[in-house]
C-alpha cells in the first residue's frame, strides 16, 4: 500500500493491521506525543480511508479489534489512560465507550490476549498486571515476586499464553509465560549469575518533602547488614520528563551493596510516577519541587539528627548523590557528587561545588 497526505506532507505515519485482518488502521503524528487515526474495512471492500481521530491532543494506541469495535488505550480524558471502543460504523467521540475506565494505578501498557485485556500497570512506582474481560471486569492479578518492573508484555488474541520480562533492583530481566487458561504462572527464561539476588532485599518507604507531599522511596541493601551512621549511602534520583524511574538492574551498584552500601532512589516530582499532574508538578515555576524532594530525603536541620527519623532509619554521615541531567544538582546537602549528562545552566556548579569543598566528578 502506498498512501500520503498531500496536504500535510511533514507528518510522519505508520500502518498496522488488525490480527483478523479486517482493519488498516494508520496513525499519523506531528511529534512525540498525541496521534491521529484513520482506518479503512479491508474485508468490506466499500468505502475508502476513514479518519475516525482528528486531533493531536491524545494518545491513541490500537490493541485490535472485538468485531467493528475498534479497542484503543488512550489518555483522552484520562491522564492515568484507559481503554476505550470505538464502533468504526459510529466513529463520533460521543460514541466511545470506555472499556476499561480509567484506574487509580497508571496504565502502561496493555494487550488483548486470547479472550480478555491484560494491562500493566504501575503503583507507587512498581509494576502490577491484572488480566480484565472486554467488559472491563477485573478478574485476575496475576501475582509477581517482590518490587519491580515489567517489560515487552506480548500476547495474541490466537493464544491463552503472555509473556512478559520483570526486573528487580537486584536481578536482571526473567521473562516469564503467564497461561490465561490454566492461571499458571511459569519462567521461560532466566539467566545465570554468579550471586543471589536472595542476598539482597528491597523495600519501599515514603517520606515528607517540604511542602508535606509524599515521597516514594526504594532503599536497597544486602541482607543482614545493619544500617547505623557509618552505612555509605548512594542517593539517585531524577524527576523530569515525564519519565518513571521504577525497579531496574544495574550491576555495578551490586557492588556497592555487596560491601556494605545502601542505594536509596526516590521517586520525584516532575517524573510520570503518579501522572500528569505529578509530572506538571515538578516542572516550569515549579522545578523547585523536584530539588526539595530529593533535599528532603536528608533533612539534617528538621529536629532528626539522622534521615528517616519518621520511617524509623538512621542516616549516614557518609553520603554520596548521583544523578543525570534533571537532578545531580543539589548542593549543600552532600559532600560527594556524580552528575551524568548534566544540564549545567541551573548554576555554575564547579564554583559552588568547590566552594563548598565537595568532591566532584563529572562524566
Amino acid at each position: 500500500m502506498i498512501w500520503e497526505d498531500k496536504e500535510h506532507p511533514l507528518r510522519n505515519f505508520s500502518a498496522t493491521v488488525t490480527d483478523d485482518q479486517r482493519f488498516l488502521v494508520i496513525s499519523g503524528h506531528e511529534s512525540t506525543s498525541g496521534n491521529s487515526v484513520y482506518v479503512k474495512d479491508l474485508k468490506s471492500g466499500k468505502g475508502g480511508i476513514v479518519q475516525i481521530v482528528k486531533s493531536f491532543e491524545n494518545d491513541f494506541d490500537l490493541l485490535g479489534n472485538i468485531g467493528d469495535q475498534l479497542v484503543f488505550m488512550t489518555n483522552f480524558k484520562a491522564e492515568r489512560k484507559k481503554v476505550i471502543g470505538i464502533d468504526f460504523k459510529n466513529f463520533q467521540p460521543v460514541n466511545w465507550k470506555d472499556l476499561i475506565p480509567e484506574q487509580t494505578e497508571i496504565l502502561r501498557d496493555a494487550k488483548m490476549c486470547w479472550k480478555n485485556i491484560v494491562g500493566h500497570y504501575m503503583k507507587d512506582a512498581v509494576s502490577k498486571l491484572y488480566v480484565f474481560k472486554p467488559s472491563g471486569i477485573k478478574t485476575t492479578e496475576i501475582p509477581l515476586t517482590g518490587l519491580g518492573t515489567i517489560d515487552d508484555l506480548t500476547g495474541s488474541v490466537a493464544d491463552s499464553m503472555i509473556f512478559f520480562s520483570y526486573s528487580t533492583f537486584t536481578s536482571p530481566g526473567i521473562v516469564y509465560r503467564y497461561n490465561l487458561s490454566s492461571s499458571k504462572l511459569g519462567v521461560q527464561f532466566k539467566s545465570q549469575l554468579p550471586f543471589n539476588p536472595d542476598d539482597f532485599e528491597t523495600k519501599q518507604v515514603f517520606y515528607t518533602s517540604k511542602d508535606g507531599t509524599k515521597i516514594p522511596m526504594f532503599l536497597v541493601q544486602k541482607r543482614g547488614v545493619k544500617t547505623d551512621k557509618s552505612t555509605p549511602t548512594l542517593l539517585f534520583g531524577y524527576g523530569g520528563f515525564n519519565i518513571s524511574k521504577t525497579p531496574e538492574f544495574k550491576p555495578e551498584r551490586l557492588v556497592f551493596l555487596e560491601n556494605g552500601g545502601l542505594f536509596a532512589m526516590p521517586s520525584l516530582r516532575g517524573g510520570g510516577e503518579y501522572g500528569s499532574a505529578w509530572h506538571e508538578a515538578g516542572t516550569k515555576a515549579k522545578k523547585q519541587n523536584v530539588f526539595d524532594d530529593f533535599s528532603s530525603s536528608r533533612v539534617p536541620d528538621s529536629g532528626r539528627i539522622y534521615f528517616y527519623g519518621e520511617i524509623g532509619y538512621q542516616w549516614t554521615v557518609q553520603w554520596w548523590i548521583i544523578g543525570g541531567s534533571c537532578n545531580g544538582a543539589t548542593p549543600g546537602i552532600v559532600q560527594s557528587c556524580i552528575t551524568c549528562c548534566g544540564c549545567h545552566g541551573h548554576a555554575p556548579l564547579s564554583e559552588i561545588y568547590h566552594w563548598l569543598g565537595m568532591d566532584v566528578r563529572f562524566r
